[in-house]
């Protein structure tokens, strides 16, 4: 059976509708835990609903979705959709215009909703630093 979830193409498309709403560059691990924020919204109050549905377990999703959000970056940097930054922590990725025109054109009903809990996730980011939200996840996830 096949997931319909955490496809290399879904991925990548909401790394970019992620990265399209931050607008500023960020390291693997803080878009794997922003993503895992987002896809389960109702778990973190952004939300009404989780994008990939009930999971209690969803926080043990947060290694294997670090792995596959690298490799779905590999292949926006392969195909010029995000540009790569040097930083003091290591590599960054910012999107870029072709990733802009490419998210200006998804229209689905799961692009929209995915934008709109980034949005609020936004508005709650404002209070703390991108290692404070990796950190608190973390700590999440040993309890």
């Amino acid at each position: 059976m096949t997931n319909n979830y955490n496809q290399r193409n879904e991925i990548a498309l909401r790394i970019l509708l992620l990265l399209s709403i931050i607008n500023e560059p960020k390291t693997v691990d803080v878009i794997a835990t922003f993503d895992l924020i987002i896809t389960y919204g109702k778990y973190f109050q952004l939300s009404n609903s989780n994008l990939h549905g009930e999971n209690p377990y969803y926080l043990a999703e947060l290694t294997s979705r670090r792995i596959l959000i690298n490799n779905a970056i590999k292949f926006l940097v392969r195909n010029n959709f995000i540009q790569i930054y040097t930083t003091n922590n290591g590599f960054s990725y910012k999107i870029n215009k072709k990733g802009i025109s490419y998210v200006n054109k998804a229209n689905s009903s799961y692009s929209k909703e995915y934008k709109m809990v980034v949005q609020n996730l936004k508005k709650y980011l404002k209070d703390y630093t991108d290692e404070q939200i990796v950190e608190k996840v973390s700590l999440m996830r040993r309890k």
